[in-house]
């Protein structure tokens, strides 16, 4: 199994460490991304190349850019064009779009001019979809939330809609159900505003919209949701961890991310709602590969970042 390494800052150059704290890539870049499918960018002098968890340059550092690799595919954007790479740097579909996005279940987004709606493309870059695409946004779960006629709706990968575009707003698919907007309902306390229900996939309300904000996404079968603040529902709708936080992230690897509502610090909670890791950091990230990254300070330029384990405890201390 690949050794999971995490991106730090030194006086302002860019290395990485294992999950232990120990540097294992020097810091040698201007500037560096976070390892995906055992690559990460690293940026010098302007340009971009890739290395592997051994520090190895296997992509020369000689581009003009370069996203994060999603499926053994990477977008790279050469004349100012943007097509995808391998691992090995071998161009796999030419740089010809205007936009590309990343490979999700084998298929991304892409425009060809400023001015295309866009469609989606495979792996070997043939056009899979190009009607119906006003507006559309992520392939989840066999489906693609999309809007036609100012209204939100979803349909398959050959272009057929499923769930009808009836919606003020639908988002992706995150285990088997979507957050969505119903049209004209407001909330009737406090401020105006639609109200956060969700549906499965064939469109049926499962969780009534009654909740003022939501993290739209179910994670580990939890969802945060706001009302009198934020608190967490399961798959039936059911609060199992009060309102109480001003701001909830959702679940991973056990733990979720929360705001405190008296002095406005991030913290972590378990699944009972238990504050497991103090709530004192100014923002923090989900926990990934055992470890959550986490900040001090809030002016532009400033923040200190470091890496916390799930005990709480730093194992890389906040530096920039």
């Amino acid at each position: 199994m690949k050794e999971t390494l995490f991106l730090v800052q030194r006086n302002g150059r860019f290395g990485f460490i294992n999950i232990a704290g120990q540097v294992v890539i020097d810091f040698e870049f201007d500037g560096a991304s976070q390892f995906s499918e055992g690559i990460a960018r690293v940026f010098y002098k302007g340009k971009v190349g890739c290395i592997d968890t051994k520090g190895n340059l296997v992509i020369p550092i000689q581009h003009e850019n370069i996203l994060a690799f999603s499926e053994g595919l990477a977008v790279v954007t050469i004349n100012k064009k943007d097509g995808y790479i391998n691992k090995k740097g071998e161009i796999t579909i030419p740089p010809i779009f205007y936009q590309a996005g990343l490979f999700q279940n084998g298929f991304a987004k892409v425009q060809k001019d400023m001015m295309n709606a866009g469609c989606f493309i495979n792996k070997d870059g043939q056009t899979i979809l190009t009607k119906r695409l006003g507006l559309s946004s992520t392939y989840s779960e066999g489906l693609i939330n999309c809007k036609e006629n100012e209204k939100w709706g979803y349909m398959d990968i050959s272009g057929e809609i499923v769930v009808e575009p009836i919606l003020e707003y639908a988002h992706p698919f995150y285990e088997g159900m979507a957050a969505i907007q119903p049209v004209s309902l407001k909330r009737k306390k406090k401020r105006s505003e639609n109200l956060y229900g969700f549906i499965n996939k064939t469109g049926e309300m499962v969780i009534p919209p009654d909740y003022c904000g939501a993290d739209l996404r179910f994670s580990e079968g939890l969802c945060a949701v706001g009302g009198e603040g934020f608190g967490f529902i399961n798959v039936t709708g059911e609060l199992v961890i009060p309102y109480q936080f001003y701001y909830a992230d959702h679940f991973s690897e056990g733990l979720a991310c929360v705001r405190n509502t008296e002095n406005g610090k991030y913290g972590f909670i378990n699944k009972e709602g238990s504050v497991t890791i103090r709530q004192d950091f100014d923002s923090a990230d989900a926990f990934k590969n055992g470890l959550a990254s986490v900040h001090l300070g809030k002016e532009f330029g400033k923040t200190l970042a470091g890496y916390i384990n799930k005990n709480g405890y730093y194992v890389w201390e906040p530096s920039r």
